[in-house]
């Protein structure tokens, strides 16, 4: 079987591996789609050295193999990658602080005890049975393959803050970008504005229910001005990723307002 990794700059290969087989504890799924990440995109331009186990980590698949002491999983079941839950017994979670724990940390670096040698760029991968969730049966293959993607946006919308009626500005329309969009209406904010230099990925954010998409640069101070007379916004989702947006997200920010990385 054969696995694609980045192996450096501008470098992916097709690297062969021994048929997966489960764990006590684990499962083979056998991957039907995988996204590919702003993570495998950073490793592929930047070379820098990059964990196999997380080279393609936004994949749904179905459950091929279980092994002897898995339980609630079967063969057959389609599931999407998750992160470990908490353990409950790591040093931080035996401080109460079950959101820091090392077992989950670790599954979500990918060098969790037992991770495994590529990630979902393959035909099949074999995982603990609990980075595995089942996949909600009204999702397609193509969504369920987003979950991941999409829960990164949802927790932080969740920890954000953010209010009712509030001014939002979400920078960068990527998928991060554009699923913090959509949570961000759902958390109920008054007024959303994407700022986005690229028409097509406006023209996308405004189909999913923004109710402003601007270029950045002047016209972005100038909308949020106008909107908020002269206040700035009550919060902004800094979703580009790159140091130049960080002053830029600070800027449209009122006094006293949020922003969230």
């Amino acid at each position: 079987m054969f696995a694609a990794l980045i192996t450096g700059k501008g470098s992916l290969e097709m690297v062969e591996f021994p048929e997966p087989t489960p764990a006590a504890n684990g499962v083979v799924v056998d991957v039907s789609y995988c996204g590919v990440c702003g993570t495998d995109v950073h490793a592929y331009q930047s070379g820098q050295p990059y964990n196999p186990a997380i080279c393609g980590h936004e994949w749904v698949g179905h459950v091929s193999a279980v092994g002897a002491d898995v339980k609630g999983l079967r063969d057959g079941d389609r599931v999407v990658v998750a992160i470990a839950p908490a353990c409950g017994r790591c040093a931080p979670c035996r401080a109460g602080q079950s959101d820091r724990c090392t077992v989950s940390f670790l599954s979500a670096l990918g060098r969790e005890s037992g991770a495994p040698p590529h990630g979902g760029f393959a035909p099949r991968i074999a995982v603990a049975a609990s980075r595995v969730v089942k996949a909600h049966s009204a999702l397609s293959d193509e969504q369920a393959a987003q979950v991941e993607p999409t829960t990164v946006s949802f927790h932080a919308v969740r920890r954000s803050g953010v209010r009712l009626g509030d001014v939002a500005v979400v920078q960068g329309a990527g998928p991060i970008g554009l699923g913090t969009m959509q949570w961000v209406r759902a958390a109920g904010a008054g007024v959303v504005i994407v700022v986005e230099p690229n028409e097509r990925r406006r023209s996308l954010a405004r189909e999913l229910g923004a109710h402003h998409v601007v270029e950045p640069g002047s016209p972005a101070d100038e909308l949020v001005k106008e909107l908020t007379h002269g206040l700035g916004a009550d919060i902004v989702y800094e979703c580009v990723g790159r140091p130049f947006a960080v002053q830029s997200a600070v800027d449209l920010a009122r006094r006293g307002g949020s922003m969230c990385l």
